[in-house]
């Protein structure tokens, strides 16, 4: 805690020296019921409560200078802090350089609010979402919305026998278009590593290749927004995706290594009742296979909610939906969870200028 609030001061005095700092923060509760099915609990159906503080709950500081910008952000939960962002941009003009810990290129990010899963917002991560979480970066980004990020390798080592190396940083490359109501955005990412037969056990000499590409697409009109996104990937959990609903890594399987292709998307819809209230339904699905399977493993997700206003800076979002875990590749009947419930959210900010 006193490193945090050494960094906060050092955030505080930064931004006394440039045109202005934002602290803003939030506290985020969930209350849900989550009815798990025979398949789930292995024995007779049960309700569940979950009531949780979000580890996505937040803390942190916008700061902005002439051709400047950056962010320093803590999570905050019963657990402790722990650092989400810290990053600076400059713009040289035609070109911007970001350094530090930022979200890649898979950050379009659904509404579904509960927390039975993962106990914050699971928003399809694992059930229709690519989705990589923030990484220490290099990120360069031009005016048309290209972009390509620099990120520390993953060593990939299914058959555990070390000597694994990394000859080049882990690659996400994309573009984020703007026409109009419309935004699509084509991401693409890739990570190589390579046993070294000199320094692996068994003098193993594979490589192992993980990729992944998505293609979001938003469409904003007076009274709704539409969001999608349908993705595919080779070995996408050792790439980095949140994917442990279903079969996304390599294995080492007679030898040689064996690679679990993916394949997802989700579609969300939302209508605006009013100023202070809107309704949206959203449906989510993945899949992973791998020749040790007899069918692809999948999972599934659907939901239906609305996010009422209760003040500018206090909202609640009610929801209804199922998270179904589907077959395990082998046949197996892995259950479903049905629940509702609420998330509650209260906001604050402080701007020194």
């Amino acid at each position: 805690m006193k490193k945090i609030l050494l960094v906060l001061l050092g955030v505080f005095l930064v931004g006394q020296v440039l045109s202005a700092v934002d602290f803003y923060g939030n506290a985020r509760i969930g209350y849900w019921y989550d009815m798990q099915d025979e398949d789930i609990t292995g024995s007779e159906a049960r309700t569940v409560m979950h009531y949780d503080l979000f580890g996505t709950s937040r803390f942190g500081a916008n700061f902005k200078g002439e051709a400047y910008t950056g962010k320093v952000e803590f999570s905050l939960s019963g657990a402790g802090a722990k650092l989400r962002q810290i990053w600076g941009e400059y713009d040289f003009g035609n070109l911007k350089i970001l350094i530090g810990q930022y979200y890649t290129g898979f950050f379009d990010l659904p509404n579904q609010a509960t927390s039975i899963i993962s106990g914050s917002e699971n928003l399809m991560i694992g059930y229709g979402l690519m989705y990589d979480s923030r990484h220490p970066m290099i990120k360069l980004s031009l005016e048309n919305g290209m972009y390509i990020i620099f990120m520390e390798p993953k060593l990939i080592d299914p058959a555990s026998a070390g000597g694994v190396d990394a000859l080049f940083p882990k690659i996400n490359f994309g573009c984020r278009l703007s026409m109009g109501n419309l935004m699509i955005h084509p991401t693409f990412g890739i990570n190589m590593s390579q046993y070294n037969e000199d320094f692996a056990d068994g003098g193993i000499d594979e490589s192992i290749l993980a990729y992944v590409t998505a293609v979001s697409t938003k469409y904003c009109a007076d009274k709704f927004n539409i969001l999608a996104q349908i993705s595919y990937g080779q070995n996408v959990a050792d790439y980095g995706m949140l994917t442990s609903a279903t079969v996304s890594n390599a294995i080492w399987i007679n030898s040689e290594v064996e690679n679990a292709t993916s394949m997802g998307g989700y579609f969300e819809f939302t209508y605006k009742l009013c100023p202070t209230k809107n309704i949206a339904a959203g449906f989510g699905y993945f899949s992973g296979d791998r020749e040790d399977l007899d069918d692809p493993d999948t999972a599934w997700t659907a939901y239906l909610q609305s996010k009422i206003n209760l003040h500018n800076h206090m909202f609640i979002v009610p929801e209804i939906g199922m998270i179904n875990e589907a077959e395990d590749g082998m046949g197996n009947t892995e259950g479903s969870h049905t629940y509702f419930g609420l998330n509650f959210q209260a906001d604050f900010d402080l701007s020194i200028k």
